[in-house]
């Protein structure tokens, strides 16, 4: 199932019978070493089904116990962007930082243009909350490249969208940020995600 190209509503629906399967799943990969590699598998695209169920601490705790032992670069790359974006809503300031420039310096020596991009998302909108904006405005035009670039829709549009309002609150309205979030609403509503056209 491809759950990123899903609408927030269907994507809840369709997770919320599975959540106590996948707890369970990754309780016993991270007791048993011999499906410990699997357990970080599935931990990645689990951290995405508990963000959007709200049960985020209990998923940060248990990421942090597949972080600290994941050998593999790629799939560490990923499980730190996804721990990070957890982190996020915890306020572990800090920590996400941290965890994405890790993921991006791993993602950028593998060449995984998508965790460099997500990273770059998540550092951006930090830097933009904590007013740092000169750090903010090239993270969102690079992850708006990257996913341009892997054409990736709905990343796209809420990666505009921030970019828009980076834009508009550094430099007033203009061409630039009306066309950003003009393409983004664009895209949002071929995709009919009423959360991205909000």
């Amino acid at each position: 199932v491809q759950f990123h190209t899903m609408p927030p509503q269907a994507f809840r629906a369709r997770t919320a019978a599975e959540l106590n399967n996948v707890r369970t799943a990754l309780d016993w990969a991270l007791q048993h070493r011999e499906v410990f590699a699997e357990g970080v598998r599935l931990s990645i695209p689990a951290n995405l089904i508990f963000l959007e169920h709200g049960l985020i601490r209990d998923e940060y705790e248990r990421a942090h116990k597949f972080l600290r032992e994941t050998a593999d670069p790629a799939l560490q790359a990923r499980l730190l962007v996804r721990t990070a974006a957890l982190g996020l809503r915890l306020n572990q300031d800090n920590l996400t930082y941290e965890y994405c420039c890790k993921a991006e310096a791993i993602a950028r020596e593998l060449g995984e243009k998508r965790i460099i991009a997500d990273a770059l998302n998540i550092t951006g909108n930090l830097d933009y909350m904590l007013k740092r904006f000169a750090e903010a405005e090239p993270a969102f035009r690079e992850c708006v490249q990257i996913y341009r670039d892997l054409n990736l829709p709905s990343q796209l549009s809420h990666s505009l969208a921030d970019l828009c309002s980076l834009i508009f609150y550094r430099y007033g309205e203009g061409e630039e940020s009306n066309a950003a979030m003009e393409e983004a609403m664009q895209i949002a509503e071929r995709a009919n995600n009423a959360v991205s056209m909000a």
